[in-house]
C-alpha cells in the first residue's frame, strides 16, 4: 500500500482546486465542486491484489463531473468497468439518467463515461477495474447495470465485501499464483452479485432474465450483421417475436431501438479507438451493421449531437 495523492502535501490554503488538478493530471478529466467552505481533506492510496490495482479514496464532501466532451478530448478509453465498494459515508452516482445512492457496505458499478459523483458525507471507498469484455460477455451491455446499487444487506453483496476484506488481510501469506486465482474468484463473485441484483429488479427491469440477457449478448456478438433485426434475434434465442417484444416493452424499450443504440455506441467507441483510426468512416459504419454511410451519419448526429467525422476529430484534441 502506498499513498499516491494527499491534500497534506498541498501548500495552498484552498486545497480542493489543486486536488482536482492532480486528479485530472493523473486519472480523469473531471470538474469539481466543493460542498463546504471548511478545509478540504482527501487522500488516495494504491494497493494491488495480484495484478489487479485497487485504490482507496478518503475525502470530505465534494462533487466530481466527468463531461462527455472532456472524455472525448482526452481520449479516455472505456475498456474497463469500475467497481466501487463504499466503506463509510454516503455517495451518489448519476450515470445514464440513473441515480445510485451508496451507503456503507454498498457497491456501485460505473463506466468511464459521462457521470456525476457526489460524496455527500466524509467517508472512504475502494475502487478497482474489471475488464469490460469479461463482464459484458456474461451480463450484456454495461449500460444495463451501471449506477445500480448493490445493497449491503443482500447476501451476495455482503459476501463480496467480506471476501475482498479477507483477501486483503491474508494476501501477504499467499503465493502470487494463489492471489491471482483468488482475485479472479472475487471478480466472478462481483459479476454474480450484479446478476443477482438485476434479477431482483421488479417489475420494470427484466434485463436479468436469462432470455433477455441471451438476446443482448447475441446483439453484441453480431453487431456487424446488417440483417440483424427483431425477427432474427427472436429466432436466435428460441422464443416468439411477440414474447421477446413483451420482455423489452416491459422495460419501456423497443428491440429495434436497442439494436440501433448498440450499433451507435459501438461505432462511437471505435471512432475513439486508435486501433480503428486507419479505417474509413464508411467501412467502420458497415462493420457496425449500417448499410450506408449516409444513414450512419444521420443517426449518429441525432444520437451524439455531432457527425462521426467531428466525433473522431474531437478525440484528437
Amino acid at each position: 500500500m502506498r499513498t499516491v495523492l494527499s491534500t497534506d502535501e498541498i501548500q495552498s490554503r484552498n486545497k480542493f482546486k489543486p486536488w482536482c488538478e492532480l486528479l485530472r493530471e493523473r486519472y480523469f478529466p473531471l470538474e469539481g465542486i466543493q460542498y463546504e467552505e471548511a478545509s478540504f481533506i482527501a487522500s488516495l492510496k494504491e494497493y494491488h491484489i495480484g495484478n489487479m490495482p485497487l485504490r482507496k479514496l478518503y475525502q470530505t464532501p465534494a462533487q466530481y463531473n466527468l463531461p462527455s466532451k472532456e472524455l472525448i478530448r482526452n481520449k479516455v478509453r472505456d475498456d474497463f468497468i469500475i467497481i466501487r465498494l463504499r466503506k463509510g459515508g454516503v455517495a451518489h452516482t448519476v450515470q445514464h439518467d440513473r441515480l445510485a445512492i451508496q451507503k456503507t457496505g454498498d457497491i456501485v458499478v460505473s463506466e468511464l463515461k459521462p457521470m456525476t459523483l457526489s460524496y455527500k458525507e466524509t467517508g472512504s471507498e475502494y475502487a478497482f477495474p474489471i475488464e469490460r469484455s469479461k463482464i459484458e460477455k456474461l451480463l450484456g451491455p454495461a449500460k444495463i447495470f451501471s449506477a445500480l446499487t448493490l445493497n449491503a444487506e443482500h447476501g451476495s453483496t455482503s459476501l463480496v465485501n467480506k471476501y475482498f476484506a479477507e483477501l486483503l488481510r491474508v494476501q501477504s501469506r499467499l503465493s502470487d499464483e494463489a492471489v491471482s486465482r483468488m482475485s479472479s474468484i472475487g471478480v466472478d463473485l462481483i459479476i454474480a452479485s450484479i446478476a443477482d441484483r438485476l434479477a431482483r429488479e421488479t417489475p420494470k427491469s427484466l434485463q436479468g432474465t436469462v432470455v433477455v440477457q441471451r438476446a443482448k449478448s447475441f446483439i453484441e456478438d453480431n453487431i456487424g450483421d446488417t440483417t440483424l433485426d427483431a425477427t432474427k434475434l427472436a429466432a436466435a434465442v428460441g422464443i416468439s417475436l411477440r414474447r421477446l417484444q413483451e420482455l423489452f416493452q416491459k422495460q419501456e424499450r423497443n428491440i429495434s431501438e436497442w439494436i440501433w443504440e448498440r450499433r451507435l455506441d459501438t461505432a462511437a467507441a471505435r471512432l475513439l479507438d486508435k486501433n480503428y483510426s486507419h479505417i474509413q468512416i464508411g467501412n467502420l459504419a458497415y462493420g457496425c451493421g449500417f448499410t450506408s454511410q449516409q444513414h450512419f451519419s444521420r443517426r449518429f448526429k441525432q444520437h451524439f449531437g455531432m457527425t462521426p467525422r467531428e466525433y473522431r476529430y474531437n478525440a484528437k484534441f
